[in-house]
């Protein structure tokens, strides 16, 4: 019955019906190739970001939002790819965790490049962005137990994140 609805373009009712991971990736997997074709990679990247299952392949959904153009697009992917990572994928979630803190500082870095050092609104979203990134990078690795949240890290971390006004 799901994949009528999927024929029929219905994800909603696609994914209530759809059957074990499997299928929704199917879902998610359609979903995401009509956002991308419809023009929009952040809804494409968010959807492409829910597959669990590995197919399309990671390095192929990001290669093809890195060429769309919409660094967005690519970021949304990521944020979402981390959120739906299991705890047996700690260096999978470390890859995509430093990749998107690697994006959020480049943003920094061009605001910052583009309006000659003055602190912009453009400048300040992105640092929020990247303080609540971090947070949930914290978050993430306090539940996958990585030996890496020692309580004397998530202390500095959090030092760092007062003193940065989060």
């Amino acid at each position: 019955m799901w994949r009528i609805y999927l024929e029929h373009q219905d994800y909603n009712n696609a994914l209530k019906l759809a059957a074990g991971s499997s299928q929704r990736d199917t879902v998610y997997q359609c979903m995401g190739a009509d956002a991308a074709a419809a023009g929009d990679y952040k809804a494409a990247g968010a959807n492409f970001g829910r597959i669990v299952g590995g197919k399309p392949a990671f390095e192929e959904i990001a290669l093809m939002l890195v060429e769309s153009g919409d660094p967005e697009a690519l970021q949304t992917f990521l944020s979402t790819k981390l959120q739906v990572l299991g705890p047996n994928d700690k260096a999978q979630a470390t890859m995509v965790a430093a990749w998107l803190t690697e994006l959020l500082l480049d943003q920094i870095n061009r605001d910052l490049l583009a309006s000659a050092g003055q602190q912009t609104a453009a400048y300040t979203q992105h640092v929020a962005q990247l303080r609540c990134g971090l947070g949930c990078l914290l978050h993430t690795w306090l539940a996958f137990n990585c030996t890496l949240t020692a309580p004397a890290l998530r202390q500095n971390f959090r030092f760092f994140l007062a003193a940065k006004g989060s």
